[in-house]
């Protein structure tokens, strides 16, 4: 026993090996993703790269200060160079501003491994550019991080105007070539287009990934529905990082990590003391949208609408900024695919859009078809590809290749266009008939189906919405492998085996007519294919509050699909037991159906682990339909 013992014994060596290891885990388990290896070979979908810079630099060399933004605002930076550079040689800057801590301080015996650890933004994606000639400067937004002020609310004017004197030191420094691009992911990618509006005359390009165009109908309210277990989630998440209590984000960091990484010339951490005390005056974010109902309801302490904190609200200034967009998401990323295609539509310096079938981040490829629980895809050399023609003036070809490139789900490939949805696609329409769909409204009878709401329906911890921050992931993954068992109760509507193939690319409509015990309520819609063995397949969703059943008819920007306002003097109760039409446009997809596969919709009125119960809350629906009541749903397809 003493030799057994003794050869399991661990050295010191074994120790910081361990540490390091599990260090690494929880960085790269956050809100980062892990989407591909630098060192593999440079291949897309459209054959082999050609014309990126070159990875010949190793590493990156480190300082951190704070850059005087005025009145008395102090914003902690990060700078990283290209290490092994040349003296006198330039290079592009990629900046990202965060209110998710820049990067953290591990403990001292881990600091020898980890200086400085970095989290939200990887090491993978620092090292990642610095390698290839650029210089990465990540910045903690006012009143987050080691900045000190406080926080009034998120995507703050203040908070995007705070990086001009920070662009105008980058462009001074003695190894800017004068341009910069802006990245990130989900806040930090909002940042990152956020920015753009400023119209500084070295911001040349913008990647934004896992983005919000509309912080209402995206995130915070989609369909009209307040998705308050996220927002109670990630708020209580981002108070945790703003008091550096970093173990509430994770008990195995807080064994490895110190907190919130001081800046250089803060060694007694006086400064980051007095910014994280600071930080105490921070808005609640849960509290606050508990006080808001409509878009344009003016906050009771900001005095201002939600709508004022959002990328639409900047169209004109984005739009006519010069700067080039790269626009990156997932299908099934909570709302945000409407994000990109909202994005798409209303700036036309949108030069490249990347659709995949992934989640937030993202974090996991989720089409039901693949492995879900990888999301190996370079991005990285997408991206370095659109920074290297705006930032380096490479001429790479990139700026001559398709606009779009986006996943089709089934058929398990890429597919390319110039608009969304592609050229050629057309509307197939399906009509509600009782149980059924049918392809011909000619024949239609009318039919009443009840049924009782089930408010313990959910969609599940590995649905589309609990992807948006780490801590809201009740599953280890996002997927829909075992969709059958979701909806078995719900009331649905099915077709006869299609005759052909299909593809289904961008945004259904559904059109139902439905009466209600109770003057509000929420419907959620689901569009699905059943094979021929009888296995059932998610292929997208969407939901409305109905009091918000209205649509719009002068919407605040472009959009596909009919939609609704959620402005208070458009909402309006449902009158009880007479069948109001509800029309819902669905979130983007390109999917294959193959012939013999069947479409099915299903129906339901709530789900619960993903938005909050509406006040006087129906118990019974009943679904209309027929030749007085023409319930249908248009569908976009490509033939194949």
């Amino acid at each position: 026993m003493r030799h057994i013992k003794t050869i399991f014994k661990p050295s010191m060596k074994h120790v910081f090996t361990i540490s390091f290891l599990f260090l690494s885990l929880w960085l790269s388990a956050q809100e980062n993703p892990a989407v591909n290896n630098p060192k593999e070979k440079k291949v897309s979908r459209l054959g082999e790269y050609k014309g990126y810079s070159e990875a010949k630099y190793g590493g990156f060399d480190y300082r951190s200060f704070y850059f005087d933004a005025g009145q008395g605002l102090k914003l902690a930076v990060d700078v990283f160079l290209p290490k092994k550079r040349k003296e006198g040689e330039k290079f592009p800057a990629i900046l990202y501003l965060t209110r998710y801590v820049r990067s953290l301080q591990a403990k001292a015996m881990f600091r020898i491994l980890k200086d400085p650890a970095l989290g939200q933004i990887g090491e993978d994606e620092i090292k990642f550019f610095t390698s290839h000639g650029y210089a990465c400067v990540i910045v903690d937004a006012r009143g987050s991080g080691a900045s000190n002020g406080k926080r009034d609310m998120d995507f703050t004017e203040e908070e995007i105007k705070d990086v001009l004197g920070i662009m105008d030191w980058i462009v001074g420094q003695s190894w800017s070539n004068g341009k910069i691009g802006t990245t990130g992911v989900s806040y930090v990618g909002t940042t990152a287009e956020l920015i753009i509006a400023n119209r500084h005359p070295a911001h040349k390009a913008a990647i934004p990934r896992s983005a919000i165009f509309d912080l209402y109908e995206d995130v915070s309210f989609p369909g009209g529905l307040r998705q308050g277990p996220f927002v109670n989630v990630w708020g209580a998440t981002t108070a945790a990082l703003d008091r550096n209590d970093i173990g509430y984000v994770s008990k195995m960091a807080k064994m490895l990590v110190k907190g919130i990484n001081p800046v250089m010339n803060d060694k007694k951490r006086i400064e980051l003391d007095k910014a994280v005390a600071d930080h105490k005056e921070n808005y609640e974010v849960y509290r606050d949208i508990l006080t808001i109902e409509y878009r344009d309801e003016l906050h009771k302490r900001l005095n201002k609408p939600i709508d004022d904190y959002s990328v639409h609200s900047r169209i004109p200034a984005i739009a006519g900024s010069g700067t080039a967009i790269f626009r990156i998401g997932g299908y099934y990323d909570g709302a945000l695919a409407a994000s990109v295609i909202k994005g798409l539509l209303n700036t036309p310096n949108t030069e490249r859009v990347l659709l995949g079938p992934w989640d937030h981040g993202p974090h996991d490829f989720a089409s039901p078809f693949g492995k879900y629980s990888e999301a190996k895809f370079d991005i990285y050399t997408e991206m370095l590809r659109f920074f290297d023609y705006h930032l380096k003036g490479i001429d790479n070809g990139i700026q001559r290749e398709p606009k779009l490139n986006f996943y089709t789900v089934g058929a398990e490939k890429w597919d390319t266009a110039s608009v969304w949805p592609p050229a050629g696609t057309r509307e197939l329409t399906f009509w509600f008939a009782d149980s059924s769909l049918k392809a011909e409204p000619n024949q239609l009878t009318d039919f009443s189906r009840p049924f009782k709401i089930d408010y313990a329906f959910t969609t599940g911890g590995g649905a589309r919405w609990n992807s948006i921050t780490p801590l809201f992931r009740f599953e280890k993954h996002t997927n829909y492998l075992n969709w059958k068992a979701k909806t078995a109760t719900c009331p649905s509507f099915l077709s006869e085996p299609l005759a052909d193939n299909y593809t289904i690319t961008g945004e259904a409509v559904f059109k139902i007519f439905l009466e209600s015990d109770a003057p509000d309520g929420a419907v959620l819609v689901f569009l699905e294919e059943v094979k021929p063995d009888g296995s059932v397949y998610y292929i997208t969703e969407g939901q409305l509050r109905l009091i918000h059943r209205k649509l719009d008819e002068n919407p605040l920007y472009k959009r596909n699909g009919p939609s609704h306002s959620y402005r208070k003097a458009d909402a309006s109760p449902m009158p009880l037991n007479m069948p109001q039409e509800i029309v819902i446009t669905s979130l983007p997809i390109s999917y294959f159906l193959p012939a013999g596969s069947r479409l099915r919709i299903s129906i339901a009125g709530a789900d619960h682990n993903h938005s909050d119960e509406v006040p006087q809350k129906p118990t019974m629906y009943k679904i209309r339909g027929g030749k007085n009541f023409p319930a249908s749903v248009v569908i976009p397809v490509r033939k194949n």
